[in-house]
Parts: C-alpha cells; structure tokens; sequence
C-alpha cells in the first residue's frame, strides 16, 4: 500500500538534490529515478532510466508513467515512474 508520494520538480541548479537529501536523511524514505528519452550527458550518468522515445511511450500507455513532461530545449520526454512504495521522486 503507497501511503504518499512526494514529487520535487525544478529548474537544474535549484535545490532539488538538496532538498531531497535532506528529507531522505529526516525520514528515511527511498529516492527513485525517473524515465527519459535524452541521451545520457556522461558514461554512466545515475539518477534516470535511458529509454528510447517508443519505451517512454509504451511506459505511459500502459500506466508505467504518471506524470510526463516534454523538455524543448532538448527535445526530451521526462517521466515519473509509477511508485510500488513509499517514495521521494525528482
């Protein structure tokens, strides 16, 4: 049973991380990763799953996804995954 999920979203640079770290640190609660369809920006970058723009899509038809977005600026899907638990998402 998902008692609550807590979803930060914000601009790179704005304190998201920081934010999280110290909610995590407070209650212990897991961080996940959320989808995109953008390319990694180094080799082995953590923090999000690399899918290609047909899984994202596949993903959010079947429920996979619960919130999207499109990022113009890099023309990138983002997308938070549909929790099995408790959780922080960024």
């Amino acid at each position: 049973m998902i008692d609550y999920i807590l979803h930060i979203n914000g601009r790179g640079g704005s304190g998201k991380s920081t934010l999280l770290n110290a909610l995590n640190e407070r209650l212990g609660l897991e961080r996940t990763s959320n989808y995109t369809t953008r390319k990694p920006r180094y080799p082995g970058e953590q923090g999000y799953y690399f899918v290609t723009e047909a899984e994202f899509q596949e993903k959010f038809k079947h429920n996979e996804i619960i919130e999207s977005y499109f990022r113009k600026s890099n023309s990138s899907f983002y997308g938070v995954p549909a929790p099995t638990q408790t959780g922080i998402f960024q």
